[in-house]
């Protein structure tokens, strides 16, 4: 009779970012404070781009095959990304944030685009490459950015599906979006760019409809975006409210920060953000005032960001204990054991010391 001996096996050693889990109360709070919107979710045109992808291949393709829409959506996340870099080096314009910032791949394409010269080219399926160890490779999920990051939120605002190894885009609003954005680009040249798998900056040039600058100069996919993030229409229920108060709250911070000249200015970013939400303060150190329903929804990305910086701390004190414990090796039986030998380490009351004589 065999014997099964899986519990003697050699633990499994998590190579995770968060080996305590500290994160995840941060992660929770996230979710339900900006439902639909994620800290990876960095651009706004990839809930439109995305459907679109998917709709022109269903389109177009006359293949449907695995490996085929794989090597679609891996050669349009890239063309995405080559097209804003090439928009933001062709007007001048030094601020990326317009154009290819937290676009997927943008760190290894970024490049690729810049050393296209006039009359030269370059290769999509140089980039799109799956083969592991690649340098050139712009990203590990054979399905891009859309399933590692994005597939999940899309799914939850019914904009596209996740159907196993697959993606599809829903009738309704994945349709309507993608529609919306086949208005304003031309579809047949990106196609075209695909299959022939040669990128130029001509070719660059003549998609550039598809820089997220652009987005502006589509009306009817704009306004459908707007309806979507300010659940304007009320299709949302209290994912929707919630994601407009949080919004609205964004909102009014852009409106009342301080111009950027002076030492008092400040340019809006994340870090804005979480030190406002966080102290109720303005960067000039006026108080940030709002009205009741809005400093309700403040107060709970303040709790978010106490919980991000209680995480970095817990998984700081975790770390500096396994260095300790991997560099003296003290013979230890408990918890308690540790606790009394790391307290007692001349350095970590010395530590200790400073801060109390800090605060």
């Amino acid at each position: 009779m065999p014997a099964i001996t899986a519990w003697v096996k050699k633990t499994y050693q998590t190579k995770g970012l968060d080996p305590l889990g500290v994160q995840a109360p941060c992660i929770n709070l996230y979710g339900q404070l900006l439902p639909g919107i994620t800290n990876v979710t960095d651009r706004a045109r990839y809930y439109s781009f995305y459907p679109w992808v998917i709709w022109a291949y269903d389109q177009l393709s006359k293949s449907k095959s695995q490996s085929d829409l794989i090597d679609w959506v891996r050669r349009a996340d890239c063309l995405f990304t080559m097209i804003a870099v090439r928009h933001r080096i062709k007007t001048g314009d030094n601020d990326p944030r317009k154009h290819d910032t937290g676009l997927i791949g943008t760190n290894t394409l970024r490049s690729a685009v810049m050393e296209l010269a006039p009359g030269e080219n370059s290769r999509l399926s140089q980039y799109a490459v799956q083969e592991e160890g690649n340098s050139n490779r712009y990203f590990k999920n054979p399905l891009g950015g859309l399933k590692q990051y994005y597939i999940g939120t899309f799914d939850s605002l019914g904009l596209m599906v996740s159907k196993g190894k697959t993606v599809a885009y829903t009738d309704t609003r994945g349709t309507s979006l993608a529609e919306a954005v086949d208005n304003v680009v031309d579809k047949k040249l990106f196609a075209e760019t695909i299959h022939e798998d040669i990128v130029t900056a001509d070719r660059l040039d003549a998609l550039d409809p598809f820089c997220p600058c652009k987005l502006l100069n589509s009306p009817q996919e704009h306004k459908a975006l707007l309806n979507i993030f300010f659940d304007r229409n009320q299709e949302f229920g209290d994912d929707g409210r919630q994601r407009r108060r949080t919004l609205g709250l964004f909102l009014d911070l852009v409106k009342k920060l301080p111009k950027k000249e002076g030492a008092k200015g400040a340019s809006l970013d994340h870090n804005i953000f979480w030190g406002c939400v966080y102290s109720g303060f303005l960067p000039n150190g006026k108080p940030w005032s709002l009205p009741h329903s809005s400093e309700i929804v403040r107060s709970g990305w303040a709790v978010y960001q106490r919980n991000e910086l209680l995480s970095v701390a817990a998984q700081c004190i975790f770390w500096v204990s396994l260095a300790c414990l991997e560099e003296e090796r003290p013979v230890l039986h408990t918890t308690e054991d540790f606790i009394r030998w790391f307290v007692s380490l001349r350095w970590v009351s010395e530590a200790v010391e400073i801060l109390c004589a800090s605060g």
